[in-house]
């Protein structure tokens, strides 16, 4: 610096007002040339070194104070430039900038590097583990994680991973689809409402109940169960037909012929004897067993028959009359005078004490299981009420006959049995076989029914005859009756033969035998009564059984057959 500036104009000619000597001016220059040599004053404040010097620049742009240097206004100034440029900086203290060193947020990047440790080391495992990094030790497919392409991977989706052919089927759909748009939707193949013709029916049906229709046709009801009535693996296998003694036709049911069984093709249970019979034997081999024929026989023809033996019976039925065969005769028994005290022969004989021979005994006093069909013949069943039973044969004559009903009694307290017809059939053939409890003047009368309701009137019962118990006829007083007063009444089997007219009955025939209880003796009679002197309030139709201070016993049985023209 230099030795600082000293006034020189001591006499203060240098003032307003004042002449100015030229050595005024000229001691002043040399005075001021003197301060501002080379070295040039000081600024520090002192004498004759001015004061100190707090702004620099054109401007004044730096501010200059004891303990700061900077700028006349912030963010102007720049220190130094991209060409000009200070070599180093040496400071202590801080530095704080609001922008970047050499390009770097020094601010920023100290922050971070506070959160560093001291010494750290990142590939130390620990502190690699614990920032949360994958260790090659902790994948299970390294070189698998190693080689993934990122690129050619997608986040899974929530409702599974897609699969190959998922992005193509995606590709397929247009953009913005719309599945409740109409054009889409028929589009697709779906069914519009406005397609249906039976729209609620179809949003109503249950599918649970329905099956697919055959192309032949729908179901109808029966058909299932037609079906299940259906053996499995049945086929519409169609039978050839066939010829001879053994017929059939498509249907593969066979038919055989008319007079082609023979004895040989029977099956019976045992070996035939020349003139036997062939039996029905239910409990037998082939339910058949050949038998020795019964004496007795039945016939109905305009003529009669030949060859007879005694107890045969005969229906002529030119008249309507039936005969029987005694003692090489054939005798009416609608005329035949039976009972009283004429001594008889041939099966029956004696007088007032009547025997039944031996080896003669017809149908009507046999006890057999069932009801006797013309040309039966008898069969021994053990088991079997009375342990015989009338059972078909090959062979015979007169008109077939075919069951009606049969009335059984099954108590102790039946009074009264009717056995009832009708127009059905022109003849009846009915069985009685019956059985009481004996009680005093106990009787069974017998009675045509007039509209189900037996008839009393006397004129209903022309030609009958009442069997007291000394087996004497008496007028029928308005029935016929079978009496035994002595409280011994038996057991009674009765045949009758009853002609219809329409569906009122003309005319019966009787055929039976009575044999009292715990005594010998015993009542055969023959006869007939007819209801044509009665006018009936509705049909004859049917006849009664009633008892007299008794009842029927059980098993007492009434059987009813049609008999064939």
């Amino acid at each position: 610096m230099g030795t600082g500036y000293t006034r020189n104009d001591t006499s203060n000619n240098i003032a307003d007002g004042n002449v100015v000597n030229a050595a005024d001016l000229d001691g002043e220059f040399d005075a001021v040339e003197s301060a501002f040599s080379t070295l040039g004053h000081t600024h520090d404040g002192t004498a004759a070194e001015g004061g100190p010097v707090t702004v620099v620049g054109p401007a004044q742009d730096v501010v200059v104070s004891g303990t700061n240097v900077n700028p006349k206004t912030t963010n102007t100034l720049d220190l130094g430039t991209a060409s000009l440029k200070y070599k180093d900086a040496y400071l202590q203290g801080n530095i704080t900038v609001d922008g970047t060193v050499d390009g770097r947020d020094v601010a920023t990047d100290g922050t971070k590097l506070d959160g560093v440790e001291a010494n750290a080391d990142v590939t130390d495992t620990a502190n690699v583990t614990a920032a949360g990094a994958l260790m090659d030790s902790e994948l299970t497919d390294l070189a698998g994680v190693k080689g993934v392409t990122i690129s050619t991977l997608q986040v899974k989706p929530v409702e599974g991973a897609f699969v190959d052919g998922d992005k193509t089927k995606l590709d397929g759909i247009e953009a913005s689809a719309d599945v409740t748009d109409t054009t889409n939707v028929t589009a697709a193949g779906a069914l519009m409402d406005s397609e249906l013709t039976d729209l609620a029916g179809v949003k109503g049906v249950t599918i649970s109940t329905l099956q697919e229709k055959p192309s032949e046709g729908a179901f109808a009801d029966g058909d299932k169960t037609k079906l299940d009535g259906i053996a499995a693996s049945a086929n519409n296998y169609v039978h050839p037909n066939h010829s001879g003694e053994v017929t059939s036709t498509a249907d593969g049911a066979t038919v055989i012929a008319d007079n082609v069984v023979d004895e040989a093709n029977l099956k019976v249970s045992n070996t035939p004897t020349d003139g036997y019979v062939l039996t029905a034997q239910s409990g037998n081999t082939g339910g058949l067993t050949w038998a020795e024929a019964a004496t007795a026989g039945y016939t109905s023809s305009t003529s009669a028959p030949s060859s007879p033996a005694n107890g045969d019976r005969w229906f002529e039925s030119t008249n309507g009359i039936l005969y029987i065969y005694i003692d090489s005769n054939w005798v009416d028994i609608s005329t035949a005078t039976a009972g009283g005290n004429a001594t008889h022969t041939g099966e029956v004989t004696g007088a007032t004490a009547l025997t039944i021979a031996d080896n003669v005994v017809d149908e009507a006093n046999l006890k057999v299981s069932n009801a006797p069909t013309d040309g039966y013949f008898l069969s021994a069943q053990s088991g079997n009420t009375g342990g015989l039973t009338w059972a078909a044969a090959g062979g015979g004559g007169g008109g077939s006959m075919t069951h009606v009903s049969t009335a059984t009694v099954s108590g102790t307290s039946t009074t009264e049995v009717i056995v009832a017809v009708d127009d059905t059939y022109n003849t009846y053939k009915l069985y009685a076989s019956w059985e009481v409890l004996s009680d005093t003047n106990s009787s069974i009368e017998q009675r045509f029914t007039d509209g189900g309701t037996a008839v009393t009137d006397n004129a209903a019962y022309t030609g009958a005859r009442q069997w007291n118990g000394s087996g004497g006829a008496v007028n029928g007083n308005g029935k016929m009756v079978t009496g035994y007063p002595d409280a011994n009444l038996g057991i009674a089997s009765q045949e009758w033969t009853i002609f219809m007219d329409g569906n009122n009955i003309k005319k019966v025939l009787f055929n039976y035998g009575i044999t009292r209880a715990n005594q010998a003796s015993s009542v055969v009679a023959q006869g007939s009564f007819s209801p044509h002197n009665y006018t009936p309030s509705g049909n004859i139709d049917g006849i009664s059984w009633k008892t007299v201070n008794t009842q029927f016993k059980a098993g007492s049985t009434f059987i009813l057959y049609g008999l064939a023209e």
